[in-house]
């Protein structure tokens, strides 16, 4: 439902771990402002 693209593995570690310590409400959020329908993007892949 939500993804992001990083060039340096190190980036994507720390950026998953902060998001890992995110509210459930605030991730929901977050995939809203990018997947309003909640579309599952595997299928886009």
């Amino acid at each position: 439902m939500y993804f992001e693209e990083f060039s340096d593995i190190n980036q994507a570690i720390e950026s998953e771990k902060q998001l890992k310590n995110w509210r459930r409400k605030w991730k929901l959020r977050l995939i809203q402002s990018t997947n309003p329908e909640m579309k599952d993007l595997f299928q886009d892949l």
